[in-house]
């Protein structure tokens, strides 16, 4: 899958502007999802953001959302704005590893505090929830090594520690 010229554009709203294009239908919350979809599909091999692909839920969510803006009924103020879920938090019937091999095939099978909040947060915000994020073992980072990352336009981000995957994700999937 390649990434398409507006994929870019798309990726690159804040989700308050994202959410304002999908509420007006100027934009489908599908159509953003799918965006941030052929973004990962392409950066992820570098990247390493995601452990747990999971865009069929991320699609569906989009397509809920999108079937209630068409019947005109009330949505949050983040309709159809992918968000990720740190890999920590255990989500029902997808792969939680909490980045360690111990749990490189663990499927819980209820979600886990804080997921179990997320359906409200989806219900009262319309966040399309999207892949898990990285986490280092057990969120133990036993090498503790900073990442400078240079962007085109000459800014600098230097991250470390946990934060390096998380910043790597935010950059890479806007």
């Amino acid at each position: 899958m390649s990434i398409k010229s507006s994929d870019n554009e798309i990726c690159r709203m804040d989700a308050l502007t994202l959410a304002r294009r999908i509420k007006a239908r100027n934009l489908s919350a599908l159509e953003a999802t799918e965006a941030v979809l052929r973004r990962m599909d392409v950066l992820e091999p570098h990247v390493h953001a995601f452990c747990t692909p999971a865009p069929e839920h991320a699609r569906a969510a989009a397509r809920s959302i999108d079937a209630k803006l068409a019947k005109g009924e009330a949505v949050g103020p983040l309709a159809g704005v992918p968000v990720g879920i740190k890999d920590l938090v255990a989500t029902k019937g997808i792969r939680t590893v909490m980045g360690s091999v111990l749990y490189k095939d663990f499927v819980p099978d209820e979600d886990d505090i804080v997921a179990s909040g997320l359906p409200l947060l989806d219900e009262v915000t319309g966040a399309v929830r999207r892949p898990v994020v990285h986490d280092n073992d057990l969120l133990l980072d036993l090498e503790q090594r900073d990442t400078i990352e240079q962007f085109d336009d000459g800014r600098r981000l230097v991250v470390g520690g946990d934060e390096k995957r998380d910043a790597h994700g935010g950059a890479a999937y806007p």
